[in-house]
């Protein structure tokens, strides 16, 4: 299972279990994509494939679905930016048609949208790279942000320039592959930098300091 990626199986899984809350959100869940809620991905195919016992609040207005289903992942449209064609239709069909297109691995026009459970943001900022914060960072980016702001922008939608994201995804082999990956990234917290510590220097670390690009707490 951990030999597998988004290019050597033929279907994905999407899950709406937050829509409670998230309105406009549909998680879609690959290889190289976990969960932004920091749920194992083997979990959540499982519960797409075999149905789960549990079901949180839903709102009257939302139609009654299954929390989770396995999709085909369709014609790849784009290969870096990770657009694929049968994702772009089970969002259309999870969102009521509010969401078209998804950029799993880009943070440009059509980003994967957020929940409100996200374990980190990625983010950019104008003129600078990617930012990647911790939630509850209580700190300041390098362009002034603080958690409350760029969380807001993010939380229940899909947003140009900014998404949630997982420990699990800092660490994929697709991370933002579409605007560079982790070299692109040029400020993160202390939290997230430690993720990234066992990566090949090839990564997120080449040709910086820990100083240059990391705040704490």
């Amino acid at each position: 299972m951990e030999g597998r990626t988004e290019h050597t199986v033929s279907e994905f899984v999407a899950c709406i279990e937050c829509q409670s809350f998230s309105h406009s959100h549909v998680c879609i869940v690959t290889p190289d994509h976990p969960p932004m809620c920091g749920r194992e991905r083997g979990q959540v195919k499982a519960a797409a494939l075999f149905g789960a016992t549990w079901h949180p609040y839903r709102r009257r207005g939302l139609k009654p679905r299954e929390l989770r289903e396995v999709v085909p992942k369709g014609r790849c449209l784009d290969p870096e930016r990770g657009e694929y064609e049968g994702i772009n239709e089970a969002a259309r069909r999870l969102t009521d048609g509010v969401i078209q297109r998804v950029f799993l691995h880009s943070l440009s026009d059509f980003p994967h949208s957020s929940c409100g459970c996200f374990h980190y943001l990625a983010f950019r900022m104008s003129g600078r790279g990617i930012g990647v914060m911790h939630r509850g960072f209580e700190g300041q980016a390098l362009n002034g942000e603080t958690w409350d702001l760029p969380a807001n922008r993010a939380g229940g939608k899909q947003a140009d320039g900014i998404t949630g994201l997982s420990a699990g995804y800092l660490r994929s082999a697709e991370f933002l592959k579409g605007d560079g990956g982790l070299v692109a990234v040029v400020w993160a917290t202390e939290k997230a930098v430690e993720e990234f510590q066992d990566l090949p220097p090839s990564g997120f670390a080449a040709g910086r300091s820990r100083s240059g690009f990391c705040n704490s707490p």
